[in-house]
C-alpha cells in the first residue's frame, strides 16, 4: 500500500500557516491559563493551535 503524499500537501500546508499564525498571536498578546512557553510547546500541533486559540488567548 503506498500513499500519495501529493494529497497531504495542502493538509501539511494547512497546519503550518495555522502554526505560525498561533505563534504570531502568542507573541503579541497576553495569555490565560497557562505560561508562553508552555503555549508554544503545545502550539506544535493542530490540537494545540485549536486548544490555544479557544482557551489561551486573552485579548484585551
Amino acid at each position: 500500500m503506498s500513499i500519495d503524499f501529493t494529497l497531504l500537501m495542502p493538509v501539511l500546508l494547512l497546519q503550518v500557516i495555522f502554526s505560525i499564525f498561533c505563534f504570531i498571536k502568542l507573541i503579541k498578546n497576553p495569555v490565560k491559563h497557562l505560561p508562553k512557553w508552555l503555549w508554544a510547546i503545545l502550539c506544535l500541533n493542530t490540537l494545540g493551535c485549536i486548544v490555544y486559540s479557544t482557551l489561551g488567548k486573552d485579548e484585551e
